[in-house]
C-alpha cells in the first residue's frame, strides 16, 4: 500500500506551497511532474502516483518548487524520480520462461554477472535474454546489437552475436552499454549524451570493440542460422533496476554503406 493517499498528498504540497493544488495523478514514466499556477494563484499539477510512496523531504521539496512556479528540478526530488520503481500501465511483465541466456557459443548469464560484478557493483538488475531470430530470407541492412527497453526493463540481445567469430570481449561490451542505459536516470532526454559516452569511454575493452566492429560488418551482418537460437531458459527475474521508455540499443551499420560508430 502506498504511504500516502492522493488527498494526504495533496494536503501535504498545499501546506508546503501554501497554495491551493488542484492535483491530478498520472501514471506517466516520462514526465513524473509537471505543474502551472493560474490567474487566480492556484497550481494545478500532475503528478506521478510514485509521489505516494515519496518521504516527507521530497513532498516539501515539490511543494517549494510548485509555490515558486519555475526554475530547476530541487535535487530531493530529482533523485527520487531516479530511484522511483513505477511501471507504465499496459505494459508486459517480464516472465522468466521468455528469458534465454544460453547461446552456441556465449552463455549470457556469465557474461551478465561478470560485467554487473566488475563495473556495477552488482547494481544493475534489469533481466537479459537473447531476442529472436530474423525470418529466413529477410534482407538485413540495419541490425541492432543490444536494446535496453525500459518499459519493460529488459535488455535483449541480438543473437547475430552468439557467433563462434564473435569474441566475448565483444559481446560483454554490448551488455555493458545496455547496463549504463539500464541505470540512466527516468528523466534522460537523450540517451546518448555527453555523460553517458563518458561512462562508455571507461571501459577498458571500448577502443578494440569499436575497432572490431568496424573489421567484422559483414559478419554481424550476415544471417543467423537457425541452429544459431539460443535455449534454456534463465532464472528468476529480479525487479528492473530503473523506470521502464523505450531504450536505444546497439546498431550495426548494413556493410554496403560507409561505416559509421554503432549507437548500441
Amino acid at each position: 500500500m502506498p504511504a500516502l493517499t492522493p488527498a494526504d498528498l495533496q494536503l501535504r504540497l498545499e501546506s508546503a506551497s501554501r497554495r491551493r493544488v488542484e492535483l491530478a495523478l498520472t501514471r506517466n514514466a516520462r514526465r513524473f511532474v509537471s505543474f502551472r499556477t493560474d490567474p487566480l494563484g492556484r497550481v494545478k499539477a500532475r503528478v506521478q502516483e510514485a509521489f505516494l510512496d515519496a518521504p516527507e523531504p521530497v513532498v516539501e521539496a515539490l511543494g517549494r518548487w510548485m509555490a515558486k512556479g519555475r526554475g530547476r528540478c530541487p535535487d530531493a526530488v530529482r533523485e527520487f524520480i531516479r530511484s522511483a520503481p513505477v511501471r507504465e500501465p499496459g505494459t508486459r511483465p517480464v516472465r522468466a520462461a521468455e528469458l534465454r541466456t544460453a547461446g552456441r557459443f556465449h552463455d549470457l548469464a556469465a557474461i551478465y554477472s561478470r560485467v554487473n560484478a566488475e563495473f556495477f557493483g552488482g547494481a544493475v538488475s534489469a533481466p537479459i535474454t537473447w531476442g529472436r531470430l530474423a525470418r529466413p530470407g529477410r534482407k538485413v541492412r540495419h541490425r541492432r546489437l543490444g536494446a535496453y527497453n525500459r518499459r519493460r526493463g529488459l535488455i535483449t540481445m541480438n543473437p547475430a552475436l552468439d557467433q563462434a567469430d564473435v569474441p566475448e570481449f565483444f559481446v560483454a561490451f554490448v551488455v555493458y552499454h545496455e547496463m549504463l542505459h539500464a541505470l540512466q536516470p527516468a528523466d534522460t532526454r537523450h540517451w546518448h549524451d555527453r555523460e553517458f559516452h563518458v561512462a562508455e569511454r571507461r571501459h577498458p575493452d571500448w577502443g578494440r570493440s569499436r575497432d572490431w566492429e568496424k573489421r567484422n560488418l559483414s559478419l554481424l551482418m550476415r544471417p543467423v542460422r537457425r541452429e544459431s537460437r539460443p535455449s534454456a531458459p534463465a532464472g528468476p527475474v529480479k525487479p528492473a533496476a530503473s523506470i521502464p521508455p523505450e531504450g536505444k540499443g546497439a546498431a550495426a551499420g548494413a556493410a554496403q554503406r560507409p561505416f559509421q560508430p554503432a549507437l548500441f
